[in-house]
């Protein structure tokens, strides 16, 4: 469910904020969860691990000389 309420979030453009005229306090119904007037969601994006490729991982010198020291 959480990854098809963010692929709907990534399906199409930025919601503008639009202030309310009238209240409705009808709360919504998104699969088993009720959201209320004034909740707010946040939605991040999960990454895979980086590797060390991406990290442009290296050794120092000191880390060299203690695997050396082995």
């Amino acid at each position: 469910m959480e990854t098809r309420a963010l692929n709907v979030c990534q399906s199409g453009p930025l919601p503008e904020h639009v202030e309310d005229l009238e209240e409705d306090k009808t709360p919504i119904r998104i699969g088993k969860i009720e959201y209320e007037q004034g909740d707010q969601l946040f939605m991040t994006q999960i990454l895979p691990e980086p590797t060390a490729e991406d990290l442009c991982a290296t050794s120092t010198i000191s880390q060299k000389l203690a695997e050396g020291a082995c």
